[in-house]
């Protein structure tokens, strides 16, 4: 019964030093903001500053960059505003011991995607800073 107990507690150990590790994905829609899980940050989209990307279906020599402006603030702390890009640095910045990371960038389901000026949303990682 020990040993269960044991082997029991090591693998609830592991698991949850693997979960900590994890990054949270989120999804926000420009103007709107979340505020994660992990941190308890508040994170606002402002908008879209660049996107080159190549569209889908089409072959391109260069995938190109999506540049986004976000605000990010912790508790009662003044917000602080970050860029960040799709496929040139800086892809993820570091606030408050925690990574934001750019995941992706796409126009709302259901938009057309010949459109550019659409609405947009953006997928953003956050995982605790490793130094």
């Amino acid at each position: 019964m020990k040993k269960f107990i044991i082997i029991t507690l090591i693998t609830l150990l592991m698991a949850m030093a693997t979960l900590a590790k994890d990054p949270e994905t989120f999804s926000v829609q420009i103007c709107e903001q979340k505020v994660t899980t992990l941190g308890k940050i508040t994170v606002k989209f402002l908008e879209v500053l660049e996107d080159s990307r190549c569209p889908p279906n089409v072959t391109c020599i260069w995938a190109g960059n999506a540049k986004i402006k976000i605000s990010v603030k912790k508790g009662r702390k003044a917000a602080k505003t970050f860029e960040l890009n799709s496929g040139l640095d800086p892809k993820t910045i570091v606030y408050e011991g925690y990574d934001i990371t750019f995941v992706d960038l796409r126009l709302i389901p259901g938009e057309q995607v010949k459109v550019r000026e659409f609405p947009k949303t953006v997928t953003l990682a956050i995982s605790k800073h490793k130094k």
